[in-house]
């Protein structure tokens, strides 16, 4: 249920979804996320929107041919916080330290929420998905029994 001072923080990282990764477009972070902004990622700090849109420049590098698939999003009942999980797919071309063999590769990663004290609601982070050394681990492991 929808109070009056409830916002449609769905609505607001979705079009995010689709502004910057389904169109893979990076700069289109300057619409959604504030200048102070920072993200954890692999459990490293990128700090500002700036060296946002860089890590996410790099990021489309990795991988080809990226495919980005909205599973899930929701928010509480008046809109100040939202989760997202959603799927990576396409070819290695070195995502998270691995060889670059174009090998297709595949990625859930959950957590985005909006700054409640916000006057207009903006797209704020997101936590990342499994840690960097797991991801890396099952990676390794899968490439190892491919071979």
């Amino acid at each position: 249920m929808k109070t009056r001072n409830s916002r449609n923080s769905v609505k607001i990282v979705e079009d995010f979804w689709a502004a910057v990764w389904k169109a893979r477009n990076p700069d289109a972070i300057d619409r959604f996320v504030d200048d102070d902004f920072v993200i954890t990622t692999g459990g490293v700090d990128v700090v500002t929107r700036d060296g946002f849109k860089e890590w996410a420049w790099q990021f489309l590098e990795k991988i080809t041919d990226l495919g980005f698939e909205v599973v899930e999003t929701f928010q509480n009942e008046d809109g100040s916080r939202v989760a997202s999980r959603w799927r990576v797919t396409g070819k290695n071309n070195g995502i998270l330290g691995t060889v670059a063999d174009q090998r297709p590769i595949g990625l859930f990663v959950k957590g985005v929420r909006i700054r409640p004290n916000s006057a207009e609601p903006r797209y704020a982070g997101m936590p990342g998905c499994d840690s960097l050394k797991d991801i890396t681990q099952r990676m390794d492991q899968s490439l190892s029994a491919d071979k």
